[in-house]
This record gives C-alpha cells, sequence and structure tokens, in this order.
C-alpha cells in the first residue's frame, strides 16, 4: 500500500525462500537521480493461505545499539525519544485490549516538518494517506508493526501481511515517538528502537 512503491522484482535465494523489492519514486525533482530500491521482503503463504510478508531478516545485521520500552500503558499517552539519527527500525508490540483506535506519530525532529502519523481503528490500518483492510481476531487482540526510515522513505510492515511503502519528509536526527490510545484500555508490550547501519 501506499504510492511509491511499484515495478517489483522477486528472486528465489538457494535456501529457497521467496524474496521481493520494488522501486520507489516520488521524491523531489532536481538532483539528478528520483528513485531507490525497497528493502527486501520474505515472502510466504499461511497454513490459510493468506500472503505473508516480513522484511528480510538479513537485516537485522544493521541494528547499532537499542533503546527498550516495556508495559506501556498507551491510554496515558507517551512520547519517547528515539536514537539521534534519521536512519531507524522500530518494532512495536501492542496489546490492543479494548481499544478502538491506537494511534503512533513519529514527530521529525527538523523544525516545522509534518508529522507520520499512523493509524489503527479496529480494522484499517492508515498511514498517512494510504489505507488498508487489517482484520485482527481473537481474544488475544494484537497489532505488531515494524516500521524502517531511511531519511526520506518509510516502510511499515503490519503483522506480517500488510506493508505500506511511502517517501516521507526527510527525518532529522532528533525525532521522537508519540503513542495514544482511546475508546478503550491498550498496552505496548514492547517498544524497541535501533539505528540502521549503511549496508555499505
Amino acid at each position: 500500500y501506499g504510492s511509491s512503491f511499484y515495478e517489483p522484482n522477486t528472486m528465489q535465494v538457494p535456501d529457497g525462500r521467496r524474496l521481493v523489492w520494488g522501486w520507489l519514486n516520488g521524491f523531489p525533482g532536481g538532483h539528478g537521480w528520483n528513485g531507490c530500491l525497497s528493502l527486501p521482503r520474505e515472502l510466504s503463504v499461511s497454513g490459510d493461505g493468506e500472503l505473508q510478508q516480513i522484511p528480510a531478516p538479513q537485516l537485522a545485521k544493521l541494528r547499532g545499539k537499542p533503546v527498550e520500552w516495556r508495559n506501556l500503558d498507551l491510554n496515558a499517552g507517551h512520547i519517547l525519544e528515539l536514537p539521534k539519527t534519521n536512519t531507524l527500525e522500530i518494532f512495536a508490540e501492542i496489546d490492543l485490549e479494548t481499544a478502538q483506535t491506537v494511534e503512533l506519530e513519529l514527530r521529525n525532529g527538523q523544525q516545522n516538518s509534518p508529522s507520520v502519523v499512523v493509524n489503527f481503528n479496529g480494522s484499517e490500518l492508515k498511514v498517512l494517506d494510504a489505507t488498508a483492510p487489517l482484520q485482527i481476531t481473537g481474544n488475544h487482540r494484537k497489532l505488531t508493526l515494524r516500521i524502517f526510515i531511511d531519511r526520506s522513505v518509510l516502510e511499515v510492515f503490519a503483522n506480517e501481511t500488510v506493508c505500506f511503502t511511502k517517501t516521507i519528509t526527510p527525518m532529522g536526527n532528533d525525532s521522537s515517538l508519540a503513542f495514544h490510545a482511546s475508546g478503550g484500555s491498550a498496552v505496548a508490550k514492547r517498544i524497541e528502537a535501533w539505528p540502521m547501519k549503511t549496508i555499505w
């Protein structure tokens, strides 16, 4: 989901896994280039026939020193200071409990720059202006997010099924993460953030 991901390519690696990546557009012109590749995603099919997609596990090798929070009551609202960089991976495991909505706001560290808002309303996940259906059933309602920021590229993976790819206003090196739940209780069981190292 999102208007920035197109022309996907796929390959099967020697161990049998299927990887896919796309070309990203939507960057401002005048720089002598206008595109880059997305993160590689590992594809699979669940037991009930649903397509699943996760960031390629090898991306964990790019993680720097993490910061971590546990068991945060999201009804109280929280603002978390992220690592001082604009290349990040964020993991959030949220127990939705009875909450009707949960909102996550990535606040850009650059003055007068817009925030990135991720909102889940019980049946849909919205990232900026893109919306995707996301059904969470059962007694234990959990939302798991993996968010990657590479300066002006945002990729959001939700519950190993839905993925958003968007170009954004470049993030600053002093960003923060705000959480809030409404319409009932919700707890962030674990939030972890890593600075991401270059692949080169």
